[in-house]
């Protein structure tokens, strides 16, 4: 009676097992399209000298678009806002921001049916803008740069149902040897989001 009664668990236990190895596979095989967002924090920062007042930003915004082509290869286009740093003393006032547009291309190894872990390779074209500001003197000025340079990755992604996922991620931005807006040659990111897979 129990081998019997175990035999009818797993046999009415099937079509549920089947239809969910169906919903994945049909996931991980089908391209499809999906956009999403998130929230960061990187190095872009001004270091504060003393006596000066400064500002960094608290969280960077990102919002991202993709094409997954199969489990192992998708195309991904972002654009990344870093925020503003700003410092002022009794004669003057800064404010520096800077925000990027990347396009990569992402190789995928899928753990299971719902983790897959990613490498990130592309580009990014990155601009910042400074203005400075001397209020006694009646003096300000406003210069802004631009760079395109090599952008690298790495990350996990959850997938919490076939259309809803979770991603945390690292991402560096090089600058090449002229730097921009910072003294460093490069922006390290980190940041989690969310996507929407239709």
């Amino acid at each position: 009676m129990k081998a019997k009664s175990i035999i009818s668990a797993l046999v009415l236990a099937l079509p549920a097992l089947a239809a969910t190895s169906a919903l994945a596979a049909d996931a991980a095989v089908n391209p499809s399209f999906y956009v999403g967002g998130g929230l960061g924090k990187s190095d872009f920062k001004i270091n504060c000298e003393a006596g000066l007042s400064c500002s960094n930003p608290s969280v960077n915004v990102k919002l991202l678009a993709g094409y997954q082509f199969s489990p192992n290869f998708a195309v991904e286009g972002a654009y990344a806002n870093y925020g503003t740093v700003k410092a002022s003393d009794e004669s003057y006032k800064l404010k520096a921001r800077l925000h990027s547009f990347t396009l990569a291309g992402l190789g995928i190894i899928p753990l299971s049916n719902e983790v897959q872990v990613f490498g990130k390779l592309g580009v990014h074209f990155s601009r910042g803008k400074l203005d400075v500001a001397y209020p006694y003197e009646g003096i300000s000025g406003s210069d802004s740069g631009h760079k395109t340079g090599l952008l690298l990755g790495a990350g996990v992604q959850y997938d919490f149902t076939r259309n809803l996922a979770g991603r945390f991620e690292y991402e560096r931005l090089n600058f090449g040897s002229d730097t921009l807006l910072t003294d460093k040659n490069n922006l390290n990111v980190f940041s989690l989001g969310l996507l929407y897979k239709f």
